[in-house]
């Protein structure tokens, strides 16, 4: 498939499954290079050029490609841009039950273990909130009937 150019504003091991659907030429853009180094070197033998550069806009050009502006004052042309947000919680429950969290590269997560037990015991997690991975609906359903199994468990313990 040849879709032109593409950029990658995500994980830098996101890149691999990428190439492999096709998606035209790459740019990786490192959107905060403030963060963690990001080791590139397997991007250059690939031919992928690193960005460096926080975003400051990124401009659409109708219904079809757009340019991401940043602040060392680069412009990269996209037809396509694949991206990850990070996660961040959309309500305060954890806070308000006291969970433990952790940063990961991906976001914000509850801490839990391979029980989907929280920091609070009695308490389980599964979803997007306390997966520090990709999000899947089939990963959030494992872990939902995991965190369910154990919650059960925990009762007749």
């Amino acid at each position: 498939t040849d879709e032109g150019q593409s950029g990658i504003l995500m994980d830098v091991h996101s890149v691999g499954f990428l190439e492999n659907w096709g998606f035209g030429d790459f740019q990786f853009l490192k959107s905060n290079p403030n963060e963690q180094p990001i080791e590139t070197s397997h991007l250059a033998r690939r031919g992928i050029p690193a960005v460096d550069g926080r975003i400051t806009e990124i401009a659409r050009h109708g219904g079809h490609g757009a340019t991401v502006k940043l602040d060392t004052a680069a412009n990269v042309a996209v037809d396509i841009l694949f991206a990850h947000p990070r996660n961040k919680p959309s309500a305060s429950l954890h806070e308000s039950l006291g969970l433990a969290t952790v940063a990961t590269p991906l976001g914000i997560a509850v801490k839990v273990d391979e029980r989907r037990e929280t920091s609070m015991p009695g308490i389980y997690a599964a979803g997007d909130l306390a997966n520090p991975g990709m999000p899947s609906v089939t990963t959030a359903i494992a872990q939902g009937a995991t965190a369910g199994i154990s919650a059960q468990q925990s009762m007749l313990a």
